[in-house]
């Protein structure tokens, strides 16, 4: 029968902080991962042309790219994001009139011909209810952002994500060090 049980102890109840610990070491492990959701989430949130791309890039590009998608998919995304935020952020002012106010009683919905303007379809559209421009549509686009940095940085801690003219750079700055060394 064997009742020596070994090495087996008692288990120690999981506390949330020991959970916590987990998921952050997690996602500083698998930065990709909070990326690749974020990406697949946004044509959800916002359901226009300009999210449209999101899902392309990440079905069609960034887990086609066997083993690891390359750092030009990741610049590409980076400048993608950044670029669609400041067009979205830009046509919530005054500045544009009435270009960026979608038409009366639409709020949204891109299915009647009267909404199915422009601004409408790439998202571009204010909210008409708001006096002043805010930025609580973009939240969605702003946790990407902030997920695609982490990710950079995690690159670039392992190497992996190199500067070239900086890596030219520094080799430059060493040989010209040396030669005023010699001076």
């Amino acid at each position: 029968g064997g009742g020596g049980g070994g090495g087996v102890s008692a288990q120690q109840p999981v506390s949330a902080r020991d959970v916590l610990h987990e998921l952050t070491y997690f996602l500083r492990r698998h930065t990709a991962y909070p990326c690749f959701v974020m990406m697949a989430i946004m044509p959800m949130v916002h359901a226009d042309l300009l999210s449209l791309a999101f899902p392309c890039f990440t079905f069609l590009w960034g887990l086609v790219d066997y083993p690891n998608p390359s750092k030009l998919f990741w610049m590409t995304v980076l400048v993608y994001t950044i670029a669609q935020l400041m067009l979205r952020y830009a046509f919530h002012f005054d500045f544009w009139g009435d270009v960026s106010r979608a038409p009366d009683g639409c709020d949204g919905d891109s299915f009647r011909t009267d909404c199915a303007s422009a601004v409408v379809l790439f998202g571009l559209d204010r909210d008409s209810t708001s006096t002043r421009p805010s930025a609580t549509r973009l939240i969605p686009d702003l946790i990407l952002l902030f997920f695609l940095g982490m990710h950079k940085l995690a690159l670039q801690s392992l190497g992996l994500w190199r500067c070239v003219t900086c890596a030219c750079a520094s080799a430059c700055a060493s040989e010209w060090v040396g030669e005023e060394a010699k001076n």
